[in-house]
């Protein structure tokens, strides 16, 4: 299984080449990570394959300053505790407060205004709330 991962293969492909379902490859992870000692060999060379794996992608993106979106999605893959990104991000304004909408939109407003003319910026604004 450890082999299969560290030449590249994702763990439901890797499974069927080992002949086991997704399904077991996860029981026996979870054994193995709670010290079961029929499963830790398992669980331990998984482990280093996938993190062998994700060492080589990194090393991989960070060659020659280039961002490679391909690896780093595979990364995310393998190691989604320590690289997923986050599916929700909390903003806080100033001094950790909520962040003031209203104030942030008026002074958006103001900017438009500078760099286009007042007039236009006031007459998107009046369409704006009559389409609410």
């Amino acid at each position: 299984m450890a082999k299969h991962i560290v030449d590249g293969s994702g763990i439901t492909a890797a499974c069927a080449r080992c002949g086991i379902a997704p399904r077991t490859h996860r029981e026996w992870m979870e054994k193995g990570e709670a010290g079961d000692d029929d499963y830790l060999a398992y669980w331990a060379a998984v482990t280093i394959g996938l993190d062998d794996r994700t060492q080589e992608l990194l090393e991989r993106c960070d060659k020659d300053g280039r961002h490679d979106a391909q690896n780093r999605w595979v990364v995310e893959r393998i190691n989604r505790r320590e690289y997923r990104l986050p599916k929700e991000v909390e903003l806080s304004g100033p001094d950790k407060g909520p962040v003031d909408l209203k104030a942030r939109n008026e002074a958006y407003q103001a900017r438009l205004a500078a760099l286009f003319g007042v007039a236009q910026v006031a007459a998107d604004a009046a369409a704006e709330d009559v389409d609410e």
